[in-house]
C-alpha cells in the first residue's frame, strides 16, 4: 500500500490531538510535538528525492518499517505523515469555514472502510473531498506523490500560528501563536485542541 501516511502518520497526528484534548499537554506542548515533525522533515534531504507515497511502498522491501531510514535520500512516512494531517486538517477547516475537520474525514473513512474491507489510495481522497466539500487531487498530489515544499502558510494562518525568528535549523521550525492572533483564529486553535474558550 501506499497508504501508510494515514494508518501511521495520521494516527500519530491524531494522537498527539488526544494527548492535548485530553488536557494532558497545554497549546506550547502540542504545538512543540507538531514542530518536532516538522523540524524532522524540513531537516531532512531525503524530503526532496522520496515521495510520500513512495515512502510507504518502500517499506515493503527495505525491511526498516519507516523507522530509522536514510534521511539523506528517504523521507519517513511517520514524520511526513502527521505534517501531512496538519496541512490535510486546517484545509478541510478552511473549506468548510470550520464546520468540519480531519475528524469528520476518519469517522467517514472508519464507517465505510474499516474491518476486512480496506481502502483504496482513491477511496480515502475521496472521503476527504465529501467531508471538505472541494476537489483536493492537486493538494494531495503536491503532499503524496511529488517532492516539492510544503506550504505551511494558509495552515498557519488559520490557526494564528507562525515559526519562530531562529537562525538555527533545530529551532527554525517551532511553532508558536502569533502575538497579533486574532480573536478569531484564537478561537479555531482553541476549538481544534479541544480546550475551553477564555
Amino acid at each position: 500500500t501506499s497508504s501508510l501516511w494515514i494508518s501511521e502518520g495520521l494516527t500519530t497526528y491524531g494522537a498527539d490531538l488526544v494527548v492535548a484534548r485530553a488536557g494532558l499537554c497545554n497549546t506550547t506542548e502540542f504545538l512543540s510535538l507538531l514542530s518536532g515533525n516538522i523540524t524532522s522533515l524540513q531537516n531532512s534531504p531525503g524530503r526532496l528525492k522520496q515521495t510520500l507515497a513512495q515512502a510507504s511502498l518502500d517499506v515493503w522491501t527495505s525491511g526498516t518499517s519507516g523507522v530509522g531510514r536514510d534521511t539523506q535520500n528517504l523521507v519517513s512516512y511517520y514524520v511526513k505523515g502527521p505534517v501531512v494531517g496538519f496541512l490535510l486538517d486546517a484545509k478541510i477547516q478552511r473549506a468548510t469555514a470550520g464546520k468540519k475537520s480531519l475528524d469528520d474525514v476518519m469517522r467517514l473513512a472508519y464507517k465505510r472502510y474499516g474491518g476486512k474491507r480496506g481502502f483504496t489510495p482513491e477511496q480515502f481522497r475521496r472521503a476527504a473531498e465529501e467531508v471538505a466539500g472541494i476537489d483536493l487531487r492537486e493538494a494531495f498530489r503536491q503532499w503524496l506523490d511529488s517532492t516539492e515544499e510544503l506550504d505551511y502558510t494558509k495552515a498557519l494562518d488559520w490557526f494564528g500560528l507562525r515559526f519562530a525568528e531562529d537562525a538555527q535549523p533545530a529551532k527554525a521550525w517551532q511553532l508558536a501563536v502569533r502575538a497579533d492572533a486574532s480573536a478569531q483564529q484564537k478561537s479555531r486553535l482553541q476549538k481544534w485542541l479541544g480546550q475551553p474558550n477564555s
